[in-house]
């Protein structure tokens, strides 16, 4: 049986994270880290690196607090962990990239760790359906997850320790779609972080991601771009299936044709997802959970944040093509939204330093600037 959650790990640019998972890079990939901070090092002592089959354990600076908050029937569960001093304090949420996940990944904590010196209570939560948190991922969506947002946002502002009108957002990867959708609906937002976060849609983003790791394998043009269609022709099925455009013999007869054309490409994986969701067997939720994901429009989201946005990209980034992102950023700039970009030079997707299979780090100066312009916004 092939479930969502297995589709969207590569369709929606997991495929690239899971990639870094066989390596241990993926906890690490969840939330970049400065290079200057890894492991609560002090900036001006220089980063041990790390071999990436082996993420090392790391640990909040402070006591976590264990909480909960709920999203309707959706428990959500995590940390809450509050800077030495007296309150109230400023606060960042954590918005989760694509997958599964949990409060503790390395560099949730990390990063955590980081806000925190500089006076930042930090809500980090397991995701739906990830840890304690209860919900099916596989049936959700960008808004269902933006809920979930809002209410750890709604949350907080019960919190008499924390300032509720400097609350902010820090988003990675597929968390920057989540994080501005959040933001989109909440005018009290005080900041936005999109960590790798693509401004396009989901739909070209992954076109692109494919593209680009099938050339990194030396598959010939022409067979990429007949990947590509076949993948674009799979969605387009989800879709109708979803919309409940085609009667089922048609489904059936558009499955065995899909099908065909898949077992062709047999040696294109991870770039091709698994295998082909059959409508009479899965949920017909998660067609539909599916559909609202791959064909989400940013735009919307992005025009309505009322809070000032940054972007931080890698030049060399696989799933998220900066050009375009960034062509799409200044064009909100220029017409009076608060947004700011920044590229690291000479990493990627996941902003990190390696060499070989060994973590050196993340970006130079990734974390630091990251904090720092986040510390100016709650100061307005």
């Amino acid at each position: 049986m092939v479930t969502l959650v297995r589709v969207l790990k590569i369709t929606c640019c997991l495929s690239f994270l899971s990639l870094c998972l066989q390596s241990g890079v993926l906890a690490w990939g969840q939330q970049p880290v400065s290079a200057a901070h890894v492991g609560g090092i002090a900036p001006s002592e220089k980063p041990q690196a790390h071999d990436s089959a082996q993420v090392p354990h790391f640990e909040f600076d402070r006591p976590p607090e264990r909480v909960t908050f709920r999203n309707g029937d959706v428990q959500l569960t995590g940390v809450l962990v509050k800077p030495e001093g007296v309150g109230p304090f400023p606060a960042v949420i954590f918005v989760h990239g694509s997958g599964p996940a949990t409060h503790d990944e390395p560099a949730f904590v990390v990063h955590a760790n980081t806000f925190l010196r500089q006076g930042f209570a930090v809500l980090s939560y397991d995701k739906r359906g990830s840890g304690e948190s209860t919900g099916n991922l596989e049936m959700s969506d960008y808004d269902d997850l933006a809920h979930d947002v809002s209410s750890a946002v709604s949350y907080l502002r019960t919190r008499s320790e924390i300032a509720p009108s400097k609350i902010g957002l820090l988003g990675r990867s597929e968390g920057g779609w989540v994080g501005t959708l959040a933001a989109s609906r909440d005018p009290q937002i005080s900041f936005v972080v999109m960590s790798s976060g693509c401004a396009i849609g989901p739909y070209e983003e992954t076109l692109y991601w494919t593209r680009t790791a099938l050339r990194a394998k030396g598959v010939p043009d022409s067979r990429i771009e007949e990947a590509v269609k076949l993948k674009a022709d799979i969605w387009i099925f989800y879709r109708n299936v979803a919309e409940g455009k085609i009667a089922h013999s048609a489904q059936r007869s558009d499955l065995a044709s899909l099908r065909q054309r898949f077992s062709q490409f047999a040696d294109l994986h991870p770039e091709l997802p698994p295998g082909i969701m059959d409508p009479d067997i899965e949920d017909p939720r998660k067609f539909s959970a599916f559909t609202h994901m791959m064909y989400y429009d940013p735009a919307p989201a992005l025009s309505a944040v009322h809070a000032p946005l940054l972007e931080a990209i890698g030049a060399n980034d696989e799933a998220v093509e900066p050009s375009s992102t960034l062509a799409v950023l200044e064009h909100l700039r220029a017409s009076g939204h608060d947004v700011t970009a920044r590229t690291f030079p000479g990493v990627g997707h996941a902003l990190l330093i390696m060499d070989g299979t060994r973590i050196l780090g993340y970006a130079d100066g990734y974390l630091d600037y990251v904090v720092q312009w986040a510390k100016d916004q709650v100061k307005r």
